[in-house]
């Protein structure tokens, strides 16, 4: 049995990670109820350009050295 930590996304790794499952959930999840058009524009290049935009607001879950999933935050 994996166990799964959530923590503060604090290098590279975890960023590339991040913005991998962003990338792949959005695909995953929207295609057919989003435009075709939208998501063929959305990149993981794009979705890790928004990771490094502000890396202290982002928590990651990960499973071993994987991350499998995140939250993002902000002081509104």
């Amino acid at each position: 049995m994996s166990k799964i930590i959530i923590k503060p996304m604090e290098n590279e790794a975890e960023m590339q990670g991040k913005a991998r499952v962003h990338y792949q959930s959005w695909q995953e999840t929207y295609r057919g109820q989003l435009s075709d058009e939208y998501l063929d524009q959305m990149s993981f290049e794009k979705c890790l350009a928004i990771t490094r935009r502000w890396p202290e607001r982002t928590i990651v879950a990960l499973d071993g050295d994987t991350v499998v999933g995140f939250a993002c935050y902000a002081p509104y």
